[in-house]
């Protein structure tokens, strides 16, 4: 099963094998973190508060918050 995966990545260029190693690694290490942080770690700390996953926490109010920034700076040229 695995030689024809072996015998395919044996002709790709050096520099894509190894962005190749780099993001199944990164995409490795994520799918572990998730796995032990939100799934096994309130399995054996079920007294704890659940932790929910997250990726971007304050996305919407950072743009409005920034948005808001360059109108009042738009504003204060003004007067």
């Amino acid at each position: 099963m695995l030689l024809p995966i072996a015998t395919a990545l044996k002709g790709l260029d050096q520099r894509l094998l190894y962005t190749l190693t780099v993001f199944v690694s990164t995409a490795g290490l994520l799918l572990l973190w998730r796995l032990w942080r939100f799934t096994l770690l309130p399995a054996i700390r079920p007294d704890e508060p659940k932790e929910l996953p997250y990726w971007l926490p304050c996305r919407c109010s950072s743009e409005q918050d920034l948005l808001s920034l360059h109108i009042l700076l738009n504003f204060s040229n003004l007067i």
